[in-house]
């Protein structure tokens, strides 16, 4: 790894656009002893670092890791909300260890609730910029190159132990079921659960959450779905070799992260399956579109069975009641009209402004903005649904919700 001490260079780094950084491999070296592989790594680097962990600008001698290592990075955001998480859990902070470190953003937050905490990372790559970049945010944690698998062998029990499997194939291609990850967390899994009070398994956000269970085997205590901004950014399994849970009654915790507030909906296999279908045929005053990570369990029929003014709309995924709503996971809209998708009707729309939304598989909301030439809209939106007829819906965004708090709907 080469350090980079020029102020030249660093001030390069921080103004040169990351758009055109790539071009950089095919022009001479320009900074002595620096490569402009590094500064290109640098420039990418930063770019992520605005919008994924903001903190590591403020460390001028931070230095970034290859592109695969950033995509699989947590944020800091989401990285500081698991460390917070670690106290429903845990008693024991005594020792900790992150099985897979990668660049280590998981590493940084969680190391600083423990008194002894291990990052075990087993790319050349990664290591020695592992330790220089402790040195730099002045982490304790200590650095072991190793297998995860080989490392977890020769260890004494532990409180804790994180790890986020490469989802990669051997040819590089993304893969989402356990036993193709690196390392199998299947085969791992028993001599996880023989080591640690408590482990946290990071997953694709794509993962099938039942299956994931049974091969689990009874260990997981709670499954947590991350979002941030209504987006699902993380999939996080919570297992325990005490745990007594049947796995149709695991908390499933929908967490939605924003500036302002941290949103919290819990509810379980058990109760998906069991609630009863709420089903308005006709759309009432407002429209509720469910966060992903609603559409993804189908919580939202939970929702709507735990609250007597929402509704499910016809067969979507859109819900509808004439209250308006506090403290929503997902988008929220005033029905201004509902327009039956014919052509005599929707000519009045062409070359407006709308954000299309589509809950009609056969047509895509871009083919729909492109047939009506529509222009973006961040507050009016249209959306397609199948009701008795395919129908648009003409809606209005909402962000000022205070009639309801949807708590003391239920």
């Amino acid at each position: 790894m080469t350090e980079i001490v020029s102020e030249d260079a660093w001030e390069f780094i921080k103004t040169y656009p990351s758009s055109n950084c790539e071009e950089l491999l095919f022009k001479p070296q320009l900074f002595d002893g620096i490569s402009n592989e590094l500064l290109i790594k640098q420039i990418s680097g930063r770019s992520w670092a605005r919008i994924k962990a903001p903190f590591l600008l403020e460390h001028k001698d931070y230095l970034f890791g290859p592109k695969l290592s950033l995509e699989q990075c947590s944020s800091s955001f989401t990285a500081a909300f698991k460390a917070k998480r670690l106290s429903n859990f845990l008693r024991s902070f005594d020792t900790g260890i992150d099985l897979t470190t990668g660049l280590g953003i998981d590493s940084y937050f969680l190391g600083q609730y423990f008194k002894s905490f291990t990052s075990i990372e087993y790319q050349d790559d990664l290591i020695e910029l592992l330790k220089h970049n402790n040195r730099v945010l002045n982490s304790t944690n200590n650095v072991i190159q190793a297998r995860a698998e080989d490392y977890l062998k020769n260890i004494s029990a532990v409180d804790f132990i994180y790890i986020d499997p490469a989802r990669r194939g051997s040819k590089g291609q993304k893969t989402v079921a356990w036993e193709n990850c690196t390392p199998n967390l299947l085969e791992l899994l028993p001599t996880l659960l023989e080591k640690a009070q408590l482990v946290a398994i990071k997953a694709s956000p794509l993962i099938d959450l039942t299956e994931s269970l049974r091969q689990f085997k009874g260990a997981c205590t709670a499954i947590d779905i991350i979002s941030v901004k209504n987006e699902v950014k993380e999939l996080l399994f919570w297992l325990s070799p005490t745990n007594h849970t049947e796995i149709e009654k695991v908390p499933i915790h929908h967490f939605n992260l924003t500036s302002e507030k941290e949103q919290q909906f819990t509810t379980s296999l058990s109760e998906i399956k069991n609630a009863e279908l709420k089903i308005s045929p006709q759309p009432l005053n407002y429209l509720y579109d469910p966060a992903p990570s609603f559409l993804k369990t189908r919580a939202f029929r939970v929702l709507c069975n735990n609250n007597p003014n929402l509704y499910q709309l016809g067969n979507s995924s859109l819900l509808t009641s004439d209250v308006e709503l506090n403290d929503f996971q997902g988008r929220c809209f005033l029905l201004k009209e509902a327009l039956l998708h014919k052509k005599k009707t929707l000519s009045r729309l062409k070359k407006k402004a709308f954000s299309v939304i589509s809950k009609y598989s056969k047509i895509r909301a871009d083919e729909f903005k492109k047939t009506w030439q529509l222009k973006e809209s961040s507050r009016h939106f249209l959306i397609l649904v199948s009701l008795d007829q395919l129908t648009v819906l003409h809606c209005e965004k909402t962000n000022k919700i205070t009639k309801a708090n949807i708590n003391d709907l239920k």
